[in-house]
């Protein structure tokens, strides 16, 4: 029997929140109640997600439901292996084995798991043998079907023939949608068509389907001349000769064509001539491309070129490695550790690769390091700048003070973009600063660039350039740019928008019901997925319905009751409303008593409610020094162009708890 002998009580962390406690794995379980009603919508055709919100919804919450959205995709899929006994396994590979001894190049192939249980099989008769060598051109592979009883991935390859119609050139399943799932198909497939593969090849945007077809690309050589015994054999003889002893010529596959033979690595080679001409070009600010586009005119085509647009490129990257020849760089050092002699608090930094040959350095000097010390909250870095003879990238690390102008912090060279590279230039910079890293930092959409602060500025807060998601968005979300005044919101969006539940509340929403109190059909769509068959009362404006006359007010509900945001937003919401009815009182003197009292009679309620406010500067005198209205002082002619004033705001605090706020309008 088991006995408890010792109990030890104390812990050196604190607890899980009750209100949390459902999440721990010792008090989740999906019943078997749950798992046949979940698999009972998913054979309907409902989602699973959408299973789940109503099973939330029937139970009160999230914790009532007794287990995660994690724990319900497990289970199915826990359950989809387990019906897989082998019985109907056993009966396909057996009808596979009586096709392949009775039917002329019948193929199949399957593949187990550690547990003998069938997760993979692919098979393909002879008229797809014949069809793929006739039409295999182009292959299309698409995993969209899961018709079966078991729930497995069915993978077709298609093709098209003569006729414009529909060829089937072989069939897998799959059990889920890895990479090395599709791997193993598609070396099923490749084996099959004994290593012919297809010049085009169309998928969906599946990212693992996508990096399988890569990796087999990479090894489409192994499966083309699997087997060839063509070969040269030299020795060396007596007198130190190379011999040919050995000359094997016959192939077990088709030769380059010759119109693709200059694209052989044996056949490529850039000339000095070719260099010169390529730096030259590149000197006078054309780009590569248009030079390789220049001389493949001049030639005649890429054929007579000799190399490719790839051999170009890596032409010039050796040259300028070769350049470096420590001339430059030793200079450059010898100036960083003079003015670090010099130079108070001033900081340097190299890297160089296995070739002492350098690569990456970094320097700040006493006042940088200054700024950053007032200033660093915010970092701004970008690496666009390739203007030295180097061709290496700069990096500079910038700020802005309290003019609002931008302040240096420091600034590196790269010799390329990766993240290794990046890593080193912040690690850098940050032992330059003695480890302060800044609260925010600013940059394009490098991912290299991205994957380092990760790595260097954990607690940093990641911020894109406007200008680059403004660009990138007429990439992906083209669609909704045509559409009217979706350019207007998504700007609005972008530059006035400054927290993220503030962004998250007006992103796709019309803003009907925050603006008029009227429901949209956003609205409508979340009440009809919790299950709300009818419109609250609340929610219906007296004002449409025919009682609206039965009294003489409206009866407009109250905003306040009308929606819940976030205080963040609200906040937001109403000191803009503020700001507009300030511009709109300053010029009258009666408007501007109206609005102060208007503000007393609120201050007086709410301290009332909730304890005393402290406004500073109360008693200062807004009042004109006459009761009159006169003119602008300045009356700006047609033709010229407006110019912004600023209004600074009354500064406040409330309490003790809360900073100081100033606020800058633009009144013309």
């Amino acid at each position: 029997m088991w006995t408890v002998t010792k109990h030890q009580k104390l812990h050196n962390h604190e607890f899980v929140p009750t209100t949390k406690s459902y999440l721990l794995r010792s008090h989740r379980s999906v019943s078997r109640n749950h798992l046949s009603y979940l698999k009972d919508l998913k054979k309907s055709g409902v989602c699973v997600a959408d299973d789940l919100r109503f099973l939330k919804t029937q139970s009160g919450g999230s914790p009532l439901v007794g287990f995660t959205s994690r724990d319900a995709y497990n289970s199915l899929c826990t359950d989809v292996l387990n019906n897989l006994d082998g019985t109907d396994s056993n009966t396909l590979i057996e009808i596979f084995r009586q096709r392949q001894s009775s039917e002329k190049n019948f193929f199949f192939d399957f593949e187990v798991d550690d547990e003998s249980r069938l997760c993979s099989f692919f098979w393909r008769d002879g008229k797809m043998m014949r069809d793929y060598e006739l039409f295999g051109d182009l292959l299309v592979h698409d995993t969209t079907y899961r018709t079966n009883k078991y729930d497995m991935i069915c993978g077709p390859f298609v093709g098209m023939n003569h006729h414009c119609m529909n060829v089937m050139f072989g069939c897998g399943f799959l059990l889920n949608e890895r990479i090395e799932s599709f791997v193993w198909l598609f070396r099923s497939f490749l084996r099959s068509m004994n290593g012919k593969s297809p010049q085009s090849i169309m998928t969906d945007q599946c990212a693992a389907m996508a990096a399988a077809i890569s990796q087999i690309r990479r090894q489409s050589l192994s499966f083309i001349g699997q087997g060839c015994r063509a070969s040269v054999q030299f020795d060396l003889d007596g007198n130190g000769m190379w011999t040919v002893t050995k000359h094997q010529k016959l192939h077990n596959h088709e030769f380059v064509p010759t119109t693709k033979s200059y694209l052989l690595r044996s056949h490529r080679s850039v000339s000095r001539n070719h260099l010169s001409y390529l730096k030259d070009l590149k000197k006078s600010g054309v780009c590569v491309a248009d030079d390789l586009r220049f001389l493949k005119t001049q030639s005649g085509g890429s054929p007579l070129v000799g190399f490719t647009s790839r051999d170009a490129y890596n032409s010039l990257c050796t040259d300028v490695l070769n350049n470096l020849d420590g001339t430059d760089s030793n200079t450059l050092i010898e100036i960083f550790r003079q003015r670090q002699s010099s130079e108070k608090n001033f900081f340097f930094d190299f890297e160089v690769d296995d070739e002492s040959r350098l690569c990456s350095f970094f320097w700040r000097d006493g006042k940088m390091m200054r700024d950053y010390e007032l200033f660093g909250d915010l970092l701004v870095h970008d690496t666009t700048y390739r203007t030295n003879k180097y061709d290496m990238i700069c990096g500079p690390f910038v700020g802005m003070n309290h003019h609002c102008m931008n302040v240096m912090f420091g600034c590196g060279f790269l010799l390329n973009e990766r993240i290794e590279s990046f890593v080193w230039l912040f690690r850098s910079f940050l032992r330059s600063m003695n480890g302060k890293s800044p609260q925010s930092i600013m940059t394009d959409q490098c991912a290299a660039m991205a994957a380092a602060i990760s790595q260097v500025f954990p607690t940093s807060r990641h911020r894109l350039c406007i200008w680059h998601i403004g660009e990138n968005s007429k990439k992906h979300i083209k669609g909704l740019r045509n559409q009217k005044d979706f350019l207007d919101i998504f700007n609005c969006l972008l530059k006035h928008t400054d927290t993220e539940a503030e962004f998250e509340l007006y992103w796709t929403s019309c803003k009907l019901f925050t603006e008029t109190g009227i429901l949209c059909c956003h609205c409508l769509r979340i009440l009809n997925v919790h299950c709300v068959s009818e419109v609250p009362n609340k929610y219906i404006l007296k004002r449409w319905t025919k009682r609206v006359l039965e009294d003489e007010n409206a009866g407009i509900i109250p905003p306040s009751q009308c929606f819940n945001v976030p205080s963040s937003v609200w906040t937001l919401e109403i000191t803009r409303k503020f700001q507009k009815l300030v511009v709109y009182c300053q010029e009258n003197s009666e408007a501007r008593k109206i609005f102060e009292q208007a503000v007393l009679d609120a201050k007086r309620k709410v301290e009332h409610e909730y304890g005393p406010i402290f406004f500073e500067g109360e008693d200062c005198d807004v009042e004109s020094s006459s009761g009159v209205i006169k003119d602008p002082s300045n009356r700006r002619l047609k033709g010229i162009r407006r110019q912004s004033l600023s209004f600074i705001g009354q500064v406040y605090r409330v309490g003790n708890s809360h900073p100081d706020y100033v606020y800058s309008l633009d009144i013309f």
